[in-house]
């Protein structure tokens, strides 16, 4: 079993150089899901949820990114909507 020592000297092996936290990736396609939802038919949502579900499925099956950055894009990229849209909102309403 490793102890902390050997783990703080060799455990860069473990890090993925190329996984960026949170993914940009991620983040932009519920963003365009978000942004889109409002103005598209039903049948087109149900692509509107799978684009984002695909684009995390192939980032971490190609090993691109961890499930976790993928979760925090989508949480920062919702953040964002949410906030955009309440500012806008304000505006619209004054």
């Amino acid at each position: 079993e490793p102890e902390f020592g050997s783990l703080w000297e060799h455990g860069a092996r473990y890090a993925n150089d190329v996984a960026a936290m949170p993914s940009l990736h991620a983040a932009y396609a519920l963003l365009i899901t978000l942004f889109l939802w409002r103005v598209v038919s039903r049948p087109w949502r149900i692509v509107l949820v799978a684009y984002p579900l695909a684009m995390a499925f192939a980032l971490v099956y190609t090993a691109e990114h961890y499930v976790s950055d993928v979760l925090v894009g989508w949480l920062y990229a919702l953040g964002v909507f949410v906030a955009v849209d309440r500012l806008y909102r304000r505006g619209a309403a004054s």
